[in-house]
């Protein structure tokens, strides 16, 4: 990629939302995966604000300069969320749930769920994120956590 290319990925002609270093990233899900894709997200420069159920699989990501969210819906004011949890049970309470961050996220904002959940859920996410002018991304990654630690997940 040349520095047009990176350019044109940073341009936003309407500038109705933060681009580059600028754009901030919400993630839940800070497991084997998730920790390494949190990781990898820092080493970039970028805000990244966590939110998990566990707090000790926060303290080597906030030494790395992450922001801990204290609720779901902290996660929801960032410009992306990135999702990476367990299963549909995990992804419904996050999302959907009464405390789910969709209900803090404004139109607009797009939310990237890189968890392997069931095609219903996955259709259930999309027309609850479209019916309140979000967008949804399925992007669910393959590989082991070593895989994530080297960078290199399959994502689909």
């Amino acid at each position: 990629m040349n520095d047009h290319d990176r350019e044109e990925l940073d341009a936003d002609p309407a500038g109705t939302m933060a681009t580059g270093r600028d754009l901030s990233i919400g993630f839940v899900g800070l497991g084997a995966i998730g920790s390494s894709v949190a990781r990898h997200l820092l080493a970039t420069g970028r805000r990244v604000t966590l939110w998990a159920r566990r707090p000790t699989a926060l303290s080597d990501l906030t030494a790395r300069g992450a922001i801990v969210a204290r609720s779901l819906s902290e996660i929801g004011e960032a410009d992306i969320i990135i999702s990476v949890v367990f299963d549909d049970d995990a992804t419904r309470e996050v999302v959907l749930g009464p405390a789910g961050f969709i209900h803090a996220m404004p139109p607009g904002l797009i939310h990237v769920a890189m968890e392997t959940i069931s095609p219903a859920l996955s259709r259930e996410l999309y027309y609850s994120h479209t019916a309140r002018g979000q967008h949804y991304l399925a992007a669910p990654v393959f590989g082991r956590p070593e895989a994530a630690e080297a960078g290199q997940l399959g994502i689909m």
